[in-house]
């Protein structure tokens, strides 16, 4: 293989066995990459050895590794070291690595852009529904065949379109092929390691390399270009990031996650919706309830009896705490906005407007509440 070859083979090999110490070498002693090597890992001179060994060793604390060493024709050699405890059976991670080095030196070169195409989905597809191990090692070895960097920071964004009224169905399916190939260009100028899919005719899948100072610049200069050029009005919703293959399905259902939070704001001036906006929504959806249950007994039973404490605490948290704003919202006079205040810090002994945690305590409470009575809503409506 060539040296271009081989650095697409170590990354996939690093994503597999992201524990390790990984280095490849020629049989010059010349090494072409390495990872960074933990301090706890066991200090060695390496050197080209045409043989496969594996071989077990200990640190200066006497923790046990494994060392495992493949030949890669013509020049190259891979060497990796795992920790023991990281590693069910040394055996098989050596065949699946083994298997790896075999399918790189098959793999036919196929350049056409529509397998390209095809390639992105599939591989949006195992990264965002993984099944098993198994697949995560397809996953990485395609990555890698589409020159693909899975260490990058990425965050997989979901671009929601809705078509004019009257539009018809083949119109409709036209013109999302043309925003699919809008998007398309657009990232195109930011370098070649977005990968860009779409399910439907509706949802759009972006993971974008989040590397910008500003990322918001990104998605607001997207946002432009797709309203200006396209009759389809967009939303975006932006999931956590992440740089591990495992994550990208958390990142997805963050991203889908922001869109369900953003639905009980008033509508922005460009819909753009980082879940990193929803810190507190998304701890109520993703802690367990009866962690809620239990620190918030006391207050849940205060609100389900006092409608207008609930009203209140919407209103605050709606305005940033502002009581100014969160009286016009009621449509009450400061005073009486103050008053109802005072009302909440006796009856819930917190002061949201001068301790930051009693602040975010509220908020909490808010959102775990509106939850809870948005699941009853929803189960009554299905009876």
């Amino acid at each position: 293989m060539q040296e271009n070859e081989m650095l697409k083979l170590f990354q996939a090999i690093r994503e597999i066995f992201p524990e390790s110490f990984l280095q490849l070498l020629d049989k010059n002693n010349r090494m072409i990459q390495e990872t960074p090597r933990p301090e706890y890992y066991p200090d060695e001179s390496v050197s080209y050895s045409g043989f496969k060994e594996i071989v077990s060793l200990k640190n200066a604390q006497g923790e046990a590794f494994y060392k495992l060493t493949f030949p890669v024709a013509p020049i190259y050699m891979l060497r990796l070291l795992i920790p023991a405890a990281k590693t069910e059976d040394v055996f098989t991670s050596a065949k699946m690595a083994e298997s790896i080095i075999q399918l790189f030196q098959a793999k036919p070169t196929r350049k056409a852009q529509t397998s390209r195409q095809s390639d992105m989905a599939l591989l949006l597809d195992h990264l965002l529904h993984p099944t098993s191990t198994e697949d995560h090692t397809y996953t990485a070895l395609l990555a890698a065949e589409l020159d693909l960097d899975m260490s990058l920071p990425r965050a997989v964004c979901l671009l929601q379109l809705q078509a004019p009224d009257g539009m018809s169905p083949p119109a409709k399916a036209a013109a999302a092929q043309t925003f699919f190939q809008m998007v398309r260009h657009f990232i195109s100028s930011a370098g070649n390691q977005d990968i860009l899919g779409n399910f439907g005719s509706s949802e759009i899948i972006l993971c974008h390399v989040m590397t910008e100072e500003a990322p918001m610049l990104f998605f607001d200069n997207l946002y432009d270009y797709l309203k200006k050029n396209s009759v389809f009005h967009c939303s975006i919703a932006v999931g956590l990031t992440v740089n591990n293959l495992n994550d990208y399905a958390s990142s997805f259902s963050s991203a889908k996650s922001a869109f369900r939070y953003a639905s009980s704001q008033s509508a922005s001036q460009k819909n753009i919706y980082f879940v990193t906006a929803f810190l507190a929504e998304h701890l109520v959806y993703q802690l367990p309830e009866n962690l809620f249950e239990h620190f918030f007994q006391a207050e849940l039973s205060y609100l389900e009896s006092n409608a207008t404490a609930v009203k209140t605490i919407q209103a605050l948290v709606e305005n940033n705490m502002d009581l100014v704003s969160s009286a016009e919202d009621l449509f009450i006079h400061r005073n009486t906005m103050v008053f109802r205040l005072n009302q909440l810090k006796k009856s819930l002994n917190l002061n949201p407007l001068h301790k930051d945690n009693d602040r975010f305590k509220l908020i909490l409470l808010y959102h775990y509440y509106r939850k809870i009575h948005s699941a009853n809503t929803s189960a009554k409506e299905a009876l």
